[in-house]
């Protein structure tokens, strides 16, 4: 069978993305940093796993979220449906990404990706 995920992403909301790419950099240290869209930027801590920062301009949910790269989110996000969640619509930056997010029967915020 072949694995549809290629990689994760946690994501944290953050208030001040400036300010806490200056305090992650500082904690991380020298790896791999883009800003893929505005108000997001991500570090690669190690290969294929990323954490990213998502500017929260409003009061901030506690925790972040999980997000996992796929092969194709399209498939991804059906495969979600047919477990009785209830994705958002696929979003698109073109060039960049296609991503969803939903949550889990817990409560816990998750997401697929597909980089283009």
């Amino acid at each position: 069978m072949d694995d549809p995920n290629r990689s994760i992403t946690f994501g944290l909301p953050v208030s001040d993305v400036e300010g806490a790419v200056r305090w992650y950099r500082a904690l991380l240290g020298d790896v791999p940093q883009i800003t893929p869209a505005a108000g997001v930027t991500e570090f690669e801590v190690l290969p294929n796993c990323w954490l990213q920062l998502i500017r929260a301009d409003a009061p901030l949910e506690p925790g972040g979220i999980v997000r996992i790269g796929a092969r194709d989110v399209r498939a991804a996000h059906e495969r979600v449906r047919r477990l009785g969640c209830e994705p958002t619509a696929i979003q698109t930056v073109p060039g960049v990404i296609s991503f969803f997010d939903f949550r889990d029967p817990y409560g816990n915020r998750l997401g697929y990706y597909q980089v283009l």
